[in-house]
């Protein structure tokens, strides 16, 4: 599957994303334009072990409407990251 909408960007594919080996957390925003929450669930489909958050009435500016809400979910995702390196 292509990931990328625009010829802009270089083309980036399941195989790509397969690749990461560290754990990921992808935050979405509840009205996130459809073509952001497409490529978000094509690369959830390539990546099952990463983590998805979604930010209620966010937009794809999630971090900046709300900063308290998105840094909290980081901040919960690095905890759960460092209890399970030790």
């Amino acid at each position: 599957a292509r990931l990328t909408p625009s010829r802009a960007l270089p083309q980036f594919v399941c195989d790509d994303a397969r690749q990461i080996k560290v754990p990921t957390l992808m935050i979405g925003g509840e009205r996130t334009a459809a073509r952001f929450r497409v490529a978000t669930e094509e690369l959830r489909k390539c990546m099952p072990a990463s983590e998805y958050a979604l930010l209620p009435q966010a937009t794809h500016a999630l971090h900046l409407e709300n900063p308290s809400a998105f840094n909290a979910i980081v901040l919960q995702f690095l905890a759960r990251q460092s209890k399970r390196r030790g």
